[in-house]
């Protein structure tokens, strides 16, 4: 069904990456990175979306998105400007990019205006899932121009957009857009503005970050559910674990298998079963064999299993870097 319209935008992107590229790097390895990762964005359906985005951002620059997830992983989304975080410098694989949605916030821009841009001039159509739980979700249809749509009723809201009652449908992309609010100033940009949350003080209190790397461990372990608590707190507090040996996210899981020589595939699959909460199965069995052959600690091994959900080190990177940019505040 989005075969034509992404076809469309790798083709579009493609030629865009290759004026743009050289002009920034020079190195062919990550010019084939970009490639690929406009492969994995074309497999999943969604490169007409970024094409959209970067056309919008050329049009005003002053507009930048925030995207939630692993995409944030793709070094495709900083060289097109899309995205503050460069996954060379934070080392984010794009092989971790195993989100099956796609999330992301305008900054600087209504809602509504940005959506009634997308709906323009183009081959889709970005329709509002009016959810009676709540009206808050932004959750999106998008629907091919040229798809016939069966059963589905249309009414325009308040905002003038397209919205229909229908809660889900397994037949359409969905993707789930929002505005992020603008902070307000004080002690504009520094590191301890990153503790946003009850769960970041307390872990704060506990790991004394002083550096951006270790808040951005506090804010990946403040997000995932039974990785600090009950889990790796004892073992900090016992000095069995210093801030820099803790998991605090999906990407620490990948880089200490691929550290102990864990075949590349096999970590990636490791991977997606911890995300997926599935560390209970008679596979993950089979995977712990295998990284006990590859001598990785039963420390390791009991911390990820024990977790029910892991976050993603490039979303916490990715917060954090709006925090101190001083553009995102604003004075009351």
């Amino acid at each position: 069904m989005y075969r034509e319209i992404n076809l469309e935008a790798k083709n579009y992107l493609v030629k865009e990456l290759n004026e743009i590229f050289y002009k920034k790097y020079n190195d062919k390895k990550l010019l084939y990175r970009c490639y690929k990762e406009i492969n994995m964005l074309y497999d999943k359906n969604v490169l007409f979306i970024i094409a959209r985005l970067y056309k919008y951002k050329e049009d005003d620059e002053s507009v930048s998105f925030y995207f939630k997830g692993m995409i944030n992983n793709l070094f495709v989304l900083y060289v097109l400007g899309l995205s503050n975080v460069d996954p060379i410098k934070y080392n984010l694989s794009c092989d971790l990019y195993l989100d099956e949605y796609l999330s992301f916030s305008i900054l600087n821009e209504p809602l509504s205006y940005f959506i009634r841009y997308l709906n323009k001039n183009d081959y889709a159509k970005f329709i509002h899932l009016k959810n009676k739980y709540n009206q808050e979700d932004n959750k999106y249809l998008i629907i091919p121009e040229y798809y016939e749509l069966e059963n589905m009723q249309l009414i325009f809201n308040s905002d003038g957009l397209l919205e229909t009652d229908i809660e889900y449908s397994p037949y359409y992309l969905m993707v789930q857009i929002e505005e992020k609010d603008y902070l307000i100033e004080d002690n504009k940009g520094e590191l301890v503005n990153i503790l946003s949350t009850p769960d970041d003080l307390k872990i704060a209190n506990v790991l004394k970050p002083k550096t951006l790397d270790d808040y951005i461990k506090v804010k990946s372990i403040a997000h995932s559910v039974k990785l600090w608590k009950d889990n790796q707190d004892e073992l900090y507090k016992q000095n069995k674990l210093t801030i820099n040996d803790l998991i605090t996210s999906i990407d620490d899981v990948y880089d200490y298998l691929i550290k102990h020589s864990v075949d590349k595939d096999i970590a990636i699959d490791i991977v997606r079963i911890v995300k997926q909460c599935l560390a209970t199965t008679d596979v993950w069995n089979e995977y712990v064999k295998i990284m006990k052959e590859n001598n990785c600690d039963d420390t390791f091994i009991k911390i990820i299993s024990r977790a029910i959900a892991i976050h993603c080190r490039g979303e916490a990177i990715s917060e954090c870097l709006f925090v101190l940019d001083k553009n995102n505040y604003i004075e009351l």
